[in-house]
């Protein structure tokens, strides 16, 4: 059985891993401009969580966190996502 990943809006999302623990990511407080793009964002910072070799968990903490950058801009990307990505403590720890 493979692993999934299901966003919930506003409410975070939730990771089955292969191991079968269940896990939940709350969002991160943003100030929301449009949430054009939003879905993309998440499973993009996410399958580049997963590609850095990232658990499922930590992972989707890279989507959510992405996906948030993406929520505060007004266009439906995050113009400012390698300078964000750059000084963010969590990106910053990465391999």
């Amino acid at each position: 059985m493979g692993s999934m990943v299901a966003t919930l809006g506003e409410k975070g999302a939730v990771y089955y891993p292969q191991t079968k623990e269940v896990g939940y990511q709350p969002v991160f407080p943003v100030k929301l401009v449009d949430s054009s793009g939003a879905g993309d964002a998440f499973f993009s910072g996410t399958v580049m969580g997963l590609v850095k070799g990232l658990s499922l968990k930590e992972a989707v903490i890279c989507g959510t966190k992405v996906a948030g950058w993406t929520i505060e801009s007004a266009e439906n990307i995050c113009p400012e996502l390698p300078i964000r990505l750059k000084q963010d403590e969590f990106f910053k720890n990465m391999k």
